[in-house]
């Protein structure tokens, strides 16, 4: 057995007693110092899609905390470092015909970019060391080089280039806890590449893996089992490090991928207790959940199959290349939660239910969570785990848990905090208050429109109202999370109803999915589309002139749909002009459907959805 094989044992052995001892101590204190520490830590979640920061309150049912514009178009990685202060962010090409890339250092106390450096190679999803000194940055899976580039953080200057062979696709990359090591997958080798970095030599390539090529994968804490997906594959294999062999590979059941599909298993996260896993199911838009507590010796246990509220379809805009919705995932440091980038879903970790959907997290799959006390950052987590992360102080009584046994902070609460709106209150809004542009982009609120709203041209923001024009098709735009009982209020109007109209979406899941309550000039009307099927659920008259905005209120509770429309800026009806029962549908999103035809445009002042 060699030297370092033999000290990774011996290191193991030492953090499995370490971590025992530390269970029964903070079982014992947890109650005192360490509990009331707990109040003072507030937890975020930093979401990087092109061109923007968004950041969200984990502890207060993720509301928006700040939005902030970034010079980052085609975002490939995000690190951050809690001693440093300084949050990272990876964009441009990734080699090969997408380019050369460039790296952004963002201070996080006072929200200024410190440096903005552009390179000759291409970048891709990269990490830190704890000490926030070192960032390894794969250089791009376009360039198949088999290349990371080891950077200094403070400057972005180059150190050091590290090869792990050829032609291999540079992707991923994980640095472990004391930054001894980083781990480096490329997408089209099936080996996890592990390397030392004091002299930046490889220690061993683990594997051989399942299938073609490393996607994203995760380690323990104390470095004994990786865990990785792999190119065509849904499921994930356990690998010794100690041994550098594969020990298991796991699929769920009925989940296969079809042949040659790309990366239909692309994300992968281990619970803080590390008793847990989640996987993406990019395929079958699901996420599978496993107990992996009796590993080494014994293999994952499957637990649950969770059906997305949000399915993986579509592409994230803006982006420039790699669009596709094909999965990201990441436990909150609490554990309390499992956040699906691509797809926006949150779930809870304790009933593995879906309690809310987040449309940035939708639009995204670069995220990672930077937790504050006293007005600074004391933790910051990987992108790639929540377990290796960077603490202000090696002696911080702050810890991520994610049990009341576990060393470190007691949780907020024994219970998930409820993320579900409460009844009445507001889950999206657009009063379109912004610069002229091409599409609906995003709202003064941070949440981006979907539907075609950010991917048809036909959409535009032009003096302070959302226009749609240009086009003679049906258009559908969706704003907010995913909803059962809600309410929308839209103001808009139409430059002529000749075939034409605007209305209220209640209950879309996709263009072929939906209720929507309209106006057509000389009625008011609720209709359904099931499948493609459009079906008139009630017909009213309502007289609307073209050029005049009208107000359209529709209401979905239960089985019962409600709707009243009146002149924008006069008084709303008491009454509901017209009310149905329909149980095609018990959720969805809420938002705005326009029916246009050639030279007829619409135009929007107001978008309010309430959960009830």
């Amino acid at each position: 057995m060699n030297k370092t094989r033999r000290f990774r044992l011996m290191s193991a052995l030492i953090a499995t007693v370490f971590l025992l001892g530390a269970a029964i101590f903070g079982a014992v204190v947890m109650q005192g110092e360490l509990a009331r520490a707990a109040s003072t830590v507030q937890h975020y979640e930093y979401f990087t899609p092109d061109g923007s920061l968004f950041v969200y309150d984990i502890d207060n049912g993720f509301s928006l905390v700040k939005q902030v514009s970034l010079p980052t178009a085609n975002v490939r990685g995000v690190s951050a470092n809690a001693k440093t202060h300084m949050l990272y962010v990876s964009y441009g090409g990734d080699g090969g015909g997408h380019g050369t890339g460039s790296l952004l250092a963002y201070n996080l106390l006072n929200d200024t970019i410190v440096w903005n450096k552009n390179y000759s190679f291409g970048i891709d999803s990269m990490d830190i060391t704890p000490d926030g000194q070192h960032i390894y940055m794969p250089d791009g899976e376009a360039a198949y080089d088999a290349t990371w580039h080891e950077i200094d953080a403070t400057s972005g200057n180059v150190l050091a280039t590290i090869s792990i062979g050829t032609g291999y696709a540079a992707h991923n990359t994980l640095v472990n806890s004391s930054g001894t090591h980083v781990y480096m997958g490329a997408l089209n080798y099936n080996y996890l590449v592990e390397v030392n970095t004091a002299d930046n030599k490889i220690i061993q390539r683990i594997g051989p893996l399942t299938s073609g090529g490393v996607r994203p994968f995760t380690i323990n804490r104390a470095e004994t089992l990786a865990f990785t997906t792999t190119t065509g594959f849904i499921g994930f294999d356990v690998s010794s490090i100690t041994t550098g062999k594969k020990l298991y590979t796991v699929a769920p059941a009925g989940f296969v991928a079809p042949a040659g599909s790309n990366a239909p298993a692309h994300g992968i996260t281990l619970s803080p207790d590390e008793k847990t896993v989640y996987i993406v199911d990019g395929q079958y838009s699901y996420v599978h959940v496993y107990d992996v507590s009796g590993l080494p010796a014994n293999p994952p246990v499957h637990l649950a199959d969770i059906k997305l509220q949000q399915p993986f379809v579509g592409n994230e805009v803006p982006c420039g290349y790699d669009c596709t919705h094909e999965g990201w995932i990441l436990y909150t440091a609490d554990g309390r939660y499992v956040l699906v980038g691509d797809s926006g879903d949150v779930i809870d970790a304790a009933t593995r239910k879906t309690v809310m959907h987040l449309q940035e997290l939708q639009n995204t799959r670069k995220y990672l969570e930077v937790d504050w006390s006293n007005g600074s950052p004391i933790y910051a987590t990987s992108r790639m785990s929540v377990n290796f992360g960077t603490s202000l102080a090696p002696n911080d009584s702050f810890t991520p848990v994610a049990t009341a046994t576990s060393p470190g902070i007691t949780p907020t609460s024994t219970t998930p905090t409820p993320t579900t709106p409460l009844s009445g209150a507001v889950v999206a809004q657009d009063n379109f208050t912004r610069a002229n542009q091409t599409y609906w982009g995003t709202t003064l609120a941070g949440s981006t429109w979907g539907g075609d709203a950010n991917n048809s041209s036909a959409f535009s923001i032009v003096s302070n109202k959302g226009q749609v024009s240009g086009g003679a098709n049906p258009y559908s735009a969706v704003l907010g999370p995913a909803e059962s009982n809600a309410d929308v209020l839209m103001s808009g109007s139409m430059s002529s109803y000749s075939n034409a109209n605007i209305g209220a979406l209640l209950r879309w899941t996709d263009t072929n999915n939906w209720y929507k309550a309209y106006i057509s000039g000389t009625t008011l009307v609720i209709q359904k589309k099931v499948n493609g099927t459009t079906t008139t659920l009630s017909t009213k008259n309502f007289t609307a002139t073209a050029g005049t905005s009208y107000t359209i209120r529709f209401d979905a509770v239960g089985s019962t749909l409600s709707a009243k429309v009146w002149q924008t800026g006069t008084t709303e009806p008491t009454n509901w002009i017209s009310t149905v029962t329909d149980t095609s549908f018990t959720s969805g999103f809420c938002g705005i459907r326009i029916q246009l035809q050639s030279g007829i445009s619409a135009s929007f002042t107001s978008f309010v959805a309430k959960a009830l």
